[in-house]
């Protein structure tokens, strides 16, 4: 398919990128070849001197693109067969490379037509809307786009259909044009902007009050301090995991569960994930240097830390595991910082066992999970079903090493002579063996996908957690 002549008939003309599509399709190519390959990225920006229609050319010559897992818009899709059920013909015209739309109409099978840029024409704005009008005729066909650089095309057009304008177009549009027909979204962005920043997982940063609460400090500024502490690791990891959804787009298209995160599914853009995560890096940073320049060097290590793991070091069988245990200690250490507390090797120990348990059965569920869609990898891991039994041997010896370490600390000296009543603490050992004996045997059943989300959702563990406090208060004050 290319640039052949039309018959001149009424045609419904389509954008392709933000508007067939809920993504950008160049920019998450060369987002994924960036985070893949920097120096092919590096090499390949050299095209640019040539012009953006050979630069598009050559980057869809470069890699492999699978159309049917890019996030369709279904107002579009659904306005299209319409216009066909009406005996309408519809081709699709966008700025992209026509390696790259030939691929989406094979796969959408909706277009008589298929028109996409070449090595030499950027089929874009005034360029588009010459084609059109070359085409099929000034006012003889209706077009559907999104951005401003689409105001030419509908300028030639007999029909203004908009996806999604922004406040800027939508005026523009307004002022513009007599008759505007909208297709919007039902996704609420300020919704999927909340959903992306994945407040279920700040549940982790209260981590950072576990020194203050376990020395059993009394210090309002050294509270005060954790606070602002939990606030700034809300914020960096935040950024964080966007910044690894963003690197994980395409895996998490292929898995059953992470589709649906809002840049897997397109209800957040990549260009808008990654100025959210740079805002909140900010803002995260340089509180940090205003409340303990220790803690913006901790936060720095581990923002770098996260860039590792999510580029390349999570998909190494095991070597996540230990990564995942230093961003939970990474918590530990934000409160003993800002707590001004010591650490003792006992509490560091019991820690980084329990948080590798808890990283262990997090890849056992999505193992089970892996199972039951019936697939060879995890998406984007290293793991395979053949892995299960290991890391469940891992999450085992893990929880016993951390009970161990449990028991050696309510057995101390220091903690007869820190508490009035150390022999409630025993009860806190009980409890928590039952509940990780339950949340491994949960798992491995394939019940439970996520520790911490297992955590905030069962009422057994929202039980435990009061029972564990309780008994710590007694401890501390009868």
């Amino acid at each position: 398919m290319g640039l052949e002549e039309e018959t001149d008939v009424k045609v419904l003309a389509v954008d392709l990128d933000l508007s067939l599509t809920k993504t950008d399709v160049l920019i998450e190519i060369l987002w994924a070849m960036l985070s893949s390959s920097p120096f092919r990225f590096v090499a390949m920006m050299f095209n640019l001197r040539f012009g953006k229609a050979y630069f598009k050319s050559c980057v869809a010559k470069s890699v492999f693109f699978d159309a049917s897992k890019l996030p369709f818009n279904a107002q579009v899709i659904n306005y299209i067969k319409d216009w066909k059920k009406g005996g309408g013909k519809v081709v699709l015209v966008t700025a992209s490379n026509q390696i790259i739309a030939d691929e989406v109409g094979r796969h959408l099978n909706l277009f008589d037509n298929v028109y996409g840029s070449n090595e030499l024409v950027n089929l874009k704005g005034q360029q588009k809307a010459r084609f059109l009008c070359e085409k099929f005729g000034a006012g003889k066909f209706a077009y559907i786009g999104d951005s401003k650089a689409d105001l030419s095309v509908w300028e030639e057009a007999c029909s203004v259909i908009a996806v999604n304008p922004s406040f800027g177009l939508k005026l523009q549009l307004e002022n513009r044009f007599d008759s505007v027909k909208y297709l919007l979204s039902d996704e609420s962005k300020h919704r999927e902007i909340i959903r992306l920043f994945r407040p279920t997982q700040w549940v982790k940063n209260i981590l950072i009050f576990a020194p203050i609460l376990a020395a059993q400090s009394r210090d309002l500024s050294a509270l005060l301090n954790n606070v602002f502490a939990f606030l700034i690791f809300c914020m960096i990891a935040s950024a964080v995991y966007i910044i690894n959804d963003t690197f994980d787009i395409q895996n998490d298209r292929n898995h059953p569960v992470k589709k649906q995160r809002p840049l897997a599914c397109g209800s957040i853009h990549l260009s808008e994930g990654l100025a959210l995560s740079g805002i909140l890096l900010i803002l995260g940073l340089t509180l940090s240097i205003w409340v303990d320049i220790q803690l913006f060097w901790l936060m720095s290590l581990y923002l770098i830390l996260n860039v590792l793991y999510s580029a390349a070091l999570k998909k190494v069988r095991f070597v996540d595991l230990l990564f995942l245990t230093l961003f939970y200690l990474a918590r530990i250490l934000a409160g003993s910082i800002t707590g001004n507390i010591d650490l003792t090797y006992v509490f560091l120990a019991f820690s980084g066992f329990l948080f590798v348990a808890l990283g262990s059965l997090k890849r056992l569920g999505e193992l089970a999970l892996l199972s039951n869609a019936k697939t060879e990898r995890v998406p984007g891991r290293g793991y395979r079903p053949k892995d299960a039994i290991s890391i469940l041997l891992i999450a085992a010896i893990s929880s016993i090493l951390s009970i161990a370490h449990l028991i050696n600390y309510v057995s101390s000296v220091g903690v007869s002579k820190a508490y009035k009543n150390p022999g409630f603490l025993w009860g806190i050992v009980i409890i928590l063996t039952g509940w990780i004996i339950r949340l491994i045997v949960l798992t491995n059943q394939g019940k439970s996908q996520d520790p911490l989300m297992f955590v905030i959702e069962d009422k057994g563990s929202v039980i435990v957690a009061f029972f564990c406090f309780a008994l710590m208060l007694s401890a501390t004050f009868l």
